[in-house]
């Protein structure tokens, strides 16, 4: 029947977005890992920024010999931040961003 067709085909697309409980576990814990190296980094602005997200990244330094400093890049709602390797952190508000472009 034309319902029974549209009952699988919700259920096949269920089935296809649904994540498995290992997926949904691996996410809540690596957000926790985040939130937790953001409060770590930069207790004052924890307490008033929400973070909104952080993405693996690299920092080029300059002058002198330039090298790379791994480390994650944190954005928050006021505030763009890098937590870097070594205690190497800095942040600056975001409204000083003008424009982002990919490396």
């Amino acid at each position: 029947s034309a319902a029974a067709t549209d009952y699988a085909s919700k259920a096949e697309k269920a089935a296809r977005t649904a994540y498995s409980s290992a997926e949904v576990q691996a996410f809540k814990l690596a957000e926790e890992h985040s939130i937790k190296r953001f409060n770590t980094a930069f207790p004052a602005l924890a307490s008033t920024d929400q973070l909104k997200g952080d993405h693996s990244c690299r920092v080029v330094t300059s002058g002198g010999a330039p090298h790379t400093i791994g480390g994650f890049l944190v954005v928050t709602d006021f505030h763009v931040c890098f937590v870097g390797d070594n205690k190497v952190n800095f942040s600056f508000p975001l409204s000083d961003v003008v424009s982002i472009q990919k490396a």
